[in-house]
Order: structure tokens, then C-alpha cells, then sequence
């Protein structure tokens, strides 16, 4: 009984500390359980994706080929490892062969499309304004009218801003890992949704010389432009 007395004075002088504590504990608690929940839901994920990899090529099929091409700095460096984490095990349990393609700069992704060749996929991991750059670089080739049909393009929601894939796979109560892990196998499944593009060009710019030149950008969204849809 004494002890249990010296316990609660101990307790009432220390409140400040014995609450943090109370809250480091709660918080360890709800951790282990979500991250229980995660391991769960990864396992259940890889299963499905095992069942595509398990099954035969017809004869003289190859395996499918992807390019993933990762924004190392998006969501402050944390975008590459969600990848590796939540979807790279995905494409690998699914027999998918996969390219990796890591941007240095701003600008590397749209240079990237507009010479990609020899895949039958483009994945971006990354946000927002990576995606833009790959479809700006698509609708610059003189081929674009087939490149966007040849290369549909996957998104792994991996950056700060997602708004494409926001609109594409994202469902109330998701968690991001489940976020990224559902993208991952709507890449595997090969399941298509068109999207609109828009255009804007603007035809008597102004260079530093004082020259005149068309520059023009694209970028997803819900207006239609004056090309074609890409697959995603």
C-alpha cells in the first residue's frame, strides 16, 4: 500500500513528465498496430501480384518491360523510399522487367520522353510536377499521336502535390501506403483510363535576343486539347 501511495505522489509532482510519457506510450501503441496493419495489408498485395507473376507468358512472349522514372528529391528525399517500399516488390513479384531512370534536374524527365524508346510502359515515382514534365516531353515528339498510345504512362504517388493520381486511385481512408501500393497494381493489371491534355502555346514570344519563338507546354488535366488523350 505504501508503495502504491509513494507511486501516485511520484506521479502528482511529475505531472508534466508522467504525462509526456503517458503519450509516448499511447503513441508507440497506435505505431506498432498501424505498422501491424501495414505488414498485413503488404502481404495481401504481394500475394495478388504474385498470382500475375505466376502465370505462363504465351510461347515466344517476353516478359513485360517498364520504366520507372524516379524524382529522387520528391517529398523531401522520402518519394524514392515509399517506392522501393510500397510497389518496386509489387512489379517484381508480378515478373515485370524494370528500367530505372533517377532525374538529376529539373527537366531531365520531359528530355527523357521525348527520346524514350524499347518499353512497353513509363512509370513515373514521383509528384505532381514530374508527371508534368514526362507528358510535355510525349506530346513534343513528332510521333506523339502513337508514342502516347506505344507508352502508357503509370503514376506512383510519391511527391508532395498528387493531384493526377489523387483523381486516378485515391479512395477515402487510404493511408499512403495503400495509396501507393493500389497505383502500383493498377500499373501491374495494365488497367487504362484516358485523360485529357491541355495545350497552351504561345506563338510570338519574346527570347533574350529579341527573337520571336513558339514555346509550349502540356500538362494533364480535365480540358481536352488539341491532341490526343494519353493512356495512364
Amino acid at each position: 500500500m505504501n508503495r502504491v501511495i509513494a507511486v501516485c505522489k511520484t506521479l502528482r509532482n511529475h505531472w508534466k513528465k508522467s504525462t509526456f510519457a503517458a503519450c509516448l506510450i499511447a503513441y508507440g501503441g497506435w505505431y506498432l498496430d498501424d505498422r501491424h496493419r501495414t505488414n498485413l495489408m503488404m502481404r495481401a498485395f504481394c500475394e495478388h501480384a504474385k498470382a500475375y507473376g505466376d502465370e505462363p507468358l504465351p510461347a515466344g512472349a517476353k516478359p513485360r518491360h517498364i520504366t520507372v522514372i524516379i524524382n529522387p528529391t520528391a517529398k523531401d528525399g522520402k518519394g524514392k523510399i515509399l517506392y522501393e517500399k510500397y510497389a518496386a516488390p509489387l512489379f517484381h513479384l508480378a515478373g515485370i522487367r524494370v528500367s530505372y531512370f533517377t532525374t538529376e534536374y529539373a527537366g531531365q524527365a520531359k528530355s527523357l520522353m521525348e527520346v524514350l524508346e524499347n518499353t512497353d510502359a513509363v512509370v513515373i515515382a514521383g509528384g505532381d510536377g514530374t508527371l508534368h514534365e514526362a507528358v510535355t516531353g510525349i506530346m513534343s515528339r513528332s510521333d506523339y499521336a502513337t508514342a502516347c498510345k506505344r507508352y502508357p504512362m503509370g503514376v506512383i504517388p510519391a511527391g508532395k502535390t498528387n493531384a493526377v493520381a489523387k483523381q486516378l486511385f485515391w479512395e477515402p481512408g487510404m493511408n499512403e501506403a495503400r495509396w501507393i501500393a493500389s497505383s502500383a497494381m493498377a500499373i501491374v493489371k495494365e488497367q487504362l483510363s484516358m485523360l485529357d491534355v491541355a495545350q497552351v502555346e504561345l506563338r510570338q514570344e519574346e527570347t533574350a535576343k529579341g527573337e520571336e519563338g513558339p514555346t509550349t507546354s502540356v500538362t494533364p488535366g480535365s480540358c481536352r486539347g488539341q491532341r490526343p488523350r494519353l493512356s495512364m
